[in-house]
């Protein structure tokens, strides 16, 4: 598409890819996804794929059968639309219907023998995947290893070919249709006056392949600008200087006039949505090379160069001088609060910031309008700093802004030279100090890599596990358990003075440079400093066990680490040295075979007196034993306890009797997952008895005020000890959650069990599959006991009969009201 051109607040953006007629038709890409058994779900593949008539699926190796069963496979779109397709090849050979029929959709479910299949899908019509929608009921047959490709089939790259030619380009910057056979370039980084030909790039490229899989030459006289790229790594290029819709972006930044802009009197609401900083990007790739900008070495930039200094010194400042705004200011979208605060230094890329929130967009998916990232560089009055800046750094915006903020994203630069820079340390550090959450991405072999902080949306545990390890870890330890504080660097020294005293909490003494005389002088016999080195030490530490944390999943899904010498560092003494943190979260270590009793027994080791909160999810490993319960010693200082045991083949009712003893007193909230596993033949083993109950609600804390437990109770077993739980709850608790399976689940058992609820409960969350459906009669009367707890504010209840008359009966009210309406109706 092809804009008429107007001359903005900007100038000429150009839209670039048109411009040079880039197509981003012409590669084939694969998403690799691991998939548990058994499977049920959505995953994302349009991080990888492009836009395709057809798509090829390759399914490999079985969990534990001789055949593969698949049930239902379904496409959905950027709307979230279902996708009609035809299944037009299976296993290599065309569809007739008569020899070859159709797998998909399929007629109950598609079973075939063997560990190798293949199906390709032709939805009539170009069309954008989203995620594709897998269900495979039985867990022997499910495949582990499905392969999804944008076309009908693969095509390979010969292995002796060699990956960069001199066809594989495509221009930035220049005369249209200039032929780079023609130009001599700039080798980048290298001497001004070494002088190279398009043989020579081509010949560089392949002696050593940038980790990108792209790399971008400026001609001789800074006119021309190409990219040169790997085979397959095309649409990573384009992706990385243009993103995916490359003319709305232009549009954007043409819109932008004198007479636009809204301006935004509170900073830390000077946020820019995703679309803003897509028109930043254009903007950049646009006029980087015609404007020839310079970096402060007076070196002419590509765009990839282009850093937040140099975006500050050649467009910010210029353009602002016009209108004292920020660059935020110029766009019309008004107050945004921040869904995000970045952190990043500004030696960084702007490129890497732009594609790291993107990336981070998508991965969290969040739409296009409503994902804002607040960016000091961007939200900053250039030329009015002081209507911005304050001297107590703890008072600056930014630190408004992260209290906006429902996260950080970190973007660190390929060196990590981020680490060394003392305003983000104090960023991260306001984070950790507030528990926010802190994301981490950084521009690696041609893609955003990602460490996030919670579950994306649509991603198994396997993805995840699949994608942190491709994240640099080594790199990053290296860089973050070195970190020291007072030897963090700053554009401005008085910026980092005030930090210092701000740390080490001298705000009365604020300009004092004194701090940074007694690090110089390094006297161990000055008090002072002693004590300032010790407050900056523990603030160091706990950095270094933020990042500790992170990396405890990865350690015990990567081949050849572990949490003692994870690249070289001890996970387990970084995280006991922090004296500052008040948490501990393990809840990523789901279905991992190294997880066993010392393992559990290492990381309950590293409470201190000072967590309050401590979490640790264990799900489904099998190694554990009772041994891991029995000896688990928590502290009780403890104020928040969530405990994931539930499918340990190996954990018994005996084990849950003794570690009951053992919870602690002060506990505020407890939330326990004691489900036991499935065998084969649909029992529950090793079987979950009334005892586990009885013992939990002996030793429940009088301080409780959030209960929650999902569990497994024998079909024989009585409702007695649901009852003695439900007597226990202390006056004062809030919330009560139970979910539980059981076969002789009633009406009555429930009743009775509400009726002995204290009267202070305010949420009430209750499910239990099996047993007998709740009929109209019990319905009234358990509406006549929930309207005895005067203060409850939600209810919840689910249940789901055993099925014995050859359906299931479904209970599923979702708020106090309904229950109430329901029983009046009756």
């Amino acid at each position: 598409m092809k804009f008429k051109q107007k001359e903005g607040f900007f100038g000429n953006v150009e839209c670039v890819s048109s411009k040079y007629s880039i197509s981003r038709r012409g590669e084939i890409h694969t998403k690799v996804i691991d998939i548990p058994s058994p499977f049920n779900g959505r995953f994302r593949i349009d991080d990888v794929l492009e836009q395709s008539r057809h798509i090829l699926m390759e399914f490999n190796q079985i969990y534990d059968s001789y055949y593969m069963g698949i049930n239902k496979i379904e496409f959905y779109d950027e709307n979230n639309d279902n996708v009609p397709y035809k299944n037009t090849c299976v296993d290599g050979e065309d569809v007739d219907h008569d020899n070859i029929k159709a797998a998909m959709p399929a007629n109950g479910w598609w079973a075939t023998c063997g560990e190798e299949h293949s199906l390709v899908f032709d939805f009539g019509k170009m069309v954008k995947i989203k995620e594709v929608y897998v269900w495979c009921a039985n867990g022997a047959s499910t495949p582990r290893i499905i392969s999804i490709t944008d076309a009908k089939s693969k095509t390979e790259q010969p292995k002796d070919e060699d990956p960069f030619c001199k066809s594989a380009y495509f221009q930035l910057a220049g005369n249209a249709g200039t032929d780079p056979e023609k130009n001599t370039f700039r080798k980048t980084p290298g001497p001004a006056k070494l002088l190279i030909t398009l043989d020579d790039i081509v010949g560089i490229l392949n002696a050593n392949p940038p980790q990108s899989g792209f790399e971008s030459f400026l001609s001789t006289d800074g006119k021309n600008l190409f990219v040169f790229y790997a085979k397959g790594a095309k649409t990573r290029a384009l992706n990385y200087y243009f993103g995916e819709e490359p003319e709305a972006a232009v549009k954007l930044a043409r819109s932008i006039s004198l007479k636009t802009g809204v301006a935004i009197d509170d900073v830390a609401k000077r946020s820019m949505t995703l679309e803003e900083l897509r028109a930043v990007r254009a903007i950049i790739v646009s006029k980087c090379v015609k404007k020839k900008w310079k970096s402060s070495e007076d070196r002419q930039l590509r765009p990839e160069d282009v850093n937040m200094y140099d975006f500050n010194f050649n467009l910010v400042k210029p353009i602002t001088k016009k209108k004292h705004e920020s660059l935020k200011e110029l766009f019309d979208s008004g107050d945004s609060s921040p869904t995000y605060y970045v952190s990043h230094w500004f030696g960084g890329s702007v490129l890497d910031l732009i594609n790291s929130c993107e990336s981070h967009a998508m991965m969290h998916d969040l739409d296009a309008s409503e994902a804002k990232y607040w960016v000091y560089a961007f939200a900053n009055r250039h030329l009015d700093v002081g209507s911005d800046i304050v001297s107590d750094p703890s008072q600056s915006s930014f630190n408004r802004a992260m209290e906006l903020a429902k996260g950080v994203l970190l973007i660190v630069d390929p060196k990590f030279d981020v680490v060394t820079r003392i305003w983000v340390n104090y960023e991260l550090h306001r984070a950790v100090h507030s528990r926010l959450p802190i994301d981490v991405a950084i521009f690696n072999e041609g893609a955003i890599k990602m460490i996030v902080n919670q579950d994306l949306p649509n991603e198994t545990t396997y993805q995840k596990r699949r994608r942190e390890q491709q994240f640099p870890c080594d790199a990053m330890c290296d860089k973050f358990f070195q970190l020291q504080l007072h030897q963090g660097k700053a554009s401005l020294e008085n910026d980092k003075i005030r930090i210092l005293n701000v740390m080490v909490e001298n705000k009365a003494n604020l300009d004092s440079k004194s701090i940074v005389q007694r690090i110089k002088a390094a006297d161990s016999k000055d008090s002072t400093y002693v004590k300032d080195m010790e407050r900056l030490s523990s603030i160091d530490n706990a950095l270094k066990a933020e990042i500790a944390e992170k990396a405890i999943s990865i350690a015990l899904s990567t081949d050849e680490q572990s949490l003692e010498n994870f690249f070289g560092h001890n996970l387990v003494e970084i995280l006991g040295r922090d004296t500052l943190r008040k948490a501990l979260q393990f809840d990523d270590l789901m279905n991992l075979n190294d997880v066993d009793d010392r393992i559990v027994e290492v990381l309950t080791g590293v409470i201190g007196p000072q967590i309050e909160t401590f979490i640790l999810d264990v799900c489904g490993c099998v190694n554990l034993t009772n041994a891991c319960l029995v000896q688990m010693q928590l502290p009780e200082t403890l104020l928040y306890l969530r405990l994931n045991f539930g499918n340990a083949p190996n954990i018994t009712n005996e084990a849950l009797l003794q570690f009951s003893k053992n919870i602690p007193g002060g506990l505020q909230t407890l939330l326990l997952d004691l489900t036991c596993c499935n065998a084969p033949d649909g029992s529950s083993v090793p079987q979950r008895l009334n005892s586990h109950l009885q013992a939990l609600a002996g030793s429940i804390p009088s301080s409780l005020v959030h209960f929650g437990l999902t569990s497994t109770l024998g079909d024989d077993e009585h409702g007695m000890g649901i009852i003695d739980l439900a007597k226990c709850m202390p006056m004062g608790l809030e919330k009560f959650e139970l979910a539980l399976h059981w076969q002789g689940f009633n009406a009555e058992t429930l009743n009775i069990m509400i009726g002995y609820l204290p009267s202070t409960i305010e949420d009430l969350n209750l499910s239990f599959l099996g047993g007998e459906h709740i009929d109209d009669t019990s319905l009234k009367s358990l509406a006549a006991e929930c309207q005895k707890l005067v203060n409850l504010k939600s209810f919840k209840l689910k249940t789901s009969d055993s099925g014995s008359k050859g359906f299931y009966s479904v209970r599923d009210i979702q708020s106090l009201e309904i229950l109430l309406a329901c029983s009046e109706a009756l």
